[in-house]
This record gives C-alpha cells, structure tokens and sequence, in this order.
C-alpha cells in the first residue's frame, strides 16, 4: 500500500510545523494555520481511518472501546505536537476546526483501506502434502503375503481368522505395528495408533499394501490487490491406510 509513504511524507511536514509553533517563528498566521490541517489530514487522518478500516467487522463492547481509545489516544498524541492545546497559540474556532477536519479526514482515508482489506480472502483448508505407499510384510506380527495355512504369533487389535490355525495370544492395544519395504527396499518397522489408522479390504489377489497420506490444516491468505499470497500451517498429521487380505479380517464362526 502506499499510503505509508504518504504518511511519512505527512510526518515530516508536522514535524517542520511542530518546530515552527514551538519556537515561536514569526510567519503568516493563515499559512501555519493550512500546515496543521495538512498535518492533520495526512498523520492524524490516514492512522485514525487505518484503526476504523481495522475496526470494521468488530461487534463486542471490548472491540468498540478499544477502536474509541486508540482514536483518542491518536488525536491526543497528535494535538501536543502541534501545539494545538497551547495557551493562547490558537482560538476556540480553529481548534474547533481542526477536529472537524479530522473526523472528516479519518472517514475519508477509511474508504481506501476497507477496499483494500476487502479485497484480502482467508482460506482455511485441509489438504494433502504427500502419499505414500509401501509393501505390507507383516502387520500385528501376521504375516500377510501368504494368508495360507498355519500363522504363528501375538495377534494385536482385533480379532483375526485365517484358512488354518492361529495359535498365540490375542489382545488389544492401542498402537499397530508392522514392517514393510521402503524406497531403498529396506524392511523396515513402524508403530502408529490406532486413531490415525484404517482398514481396507483387498481381494486375495491383490498385494497388501500401507498408505500413509499427509495431512495438513492451513490458513491460506491471498491479497487479490497485488496477487500475493501467504500461508500459515496451523497442524500436520498422517493417516495410515491398511490394504489387507479380506481372509484376515474376518471374525472367526467357532469357538
């Protein structure tokens, strides 16, 4: 935006102005009188409309306070400097003047900035950073590449039935564990919880298989003034996609 660099070329000519009322400069009293209201519509004018453009949406009490207080505390800051308030530097109708000039210029330079934060979109979204799949070798200490026959082993999470036997101790936790290949073909182990994971289904012929999608939760901010745009990761997580044997799954019919 650029009317910062208005405002700082407002702030040097109300400090010119500040140093001439205060040091007394004998100059026409009209010409001092239209540098304070330049002043005053440039520095007080562009921050005060700033503040209300900022203000626009609030609704509570708090918000309403808040913008009121900093208004004053703007006018307050602004008047000193220009002697504004000093004995017998101006008249009741010029300081009169000059706070109607700056209500007047606050509502002015309002309109700018709320076009301009009008036209700034915040998008929250979910969305998918990385997949990943990888071959499923053994999950719950069940060997899942050959479902066939007997399967030896401690059996975590649910129950499970095969065509053969299952000898061992069933239970339930709350994380999975398994091995698979990795990239590099490496076996590799991992344990995940149970809350972050599914289970699909797979015909026998299909390869059991994990996948491991990315999540991430973000705020996307784009300005449509100048095509900007930002974004703010708020979380990231994974979810963990079991694609098993449909034999494995299947609660056993006897006892």
């Amino acid at each position: 935006m650029g009317f910062w660099k208005i405002w700082f070329i407002g702030l040097a000519i109300t400090i010119f102005t500040s140093v001439l009322i205060h040091e007394k400069v004998k100059i026409n009293r009209i010409l001092i009188d239209m540098l304070v209201v330049v002043s005053i519509v440039i520095v007080g004018g562009i921050a005060e409309g700033w503040v209300i453009a900022c203000g626009e949406d609030c609704g509570t009490t708090s918000d309403i306070i808040f913008e009121v207080l900093t208004s004053c505390l703007i006018w307050l800051v602004g008047a000193p400097i220009l002697g504004i308030f000093k004995k017998k530097q101006f008249r009741i109708w010029e300081i009169i003047s000059f706070i109607l000039v700056y209500i007047v210029a606050s509502v002015f330079w309002s309109r700018p900035f709320i076009n301009y934060y009008s036209n700034i979109e915040d998008i929250n979204e979910t969305i998918v950073v990385n997949e990943q799949e990888n071959k499923l070798l053994y999950f719950c200490n069940i060997p899942v590449q050959k479902v066939s026959g007997s399967i030896l082993g401690d059996v975590s999470g649910s129950m499970l039935r095969v065509d053969g036997e299952i000898s061992g101790s069933i239970f339930t936790v709350e994380e999975l564990q398994y091995w698979y290949l990795n990239e590099n073909g490496d076996i590799e182990y991992n344990s995940v919880s149970t809350n972050s994971s599914k289970i699909r289904l797979i015909e026998e012929s299909e390869k059991p298989y994990v996948k491991v999608i990315t999540y991430r939760k973000q705020t996307r901010t784009v300005n449509h003034n100048n095509n900007e745009e930002t974004t703010l990761t708020e979380s990231e997580w994974k979810e963990y996609i079991f694609y098993l044997p449909e034999a494995i799954m299947q609660y056993p019919l006897d006892n």
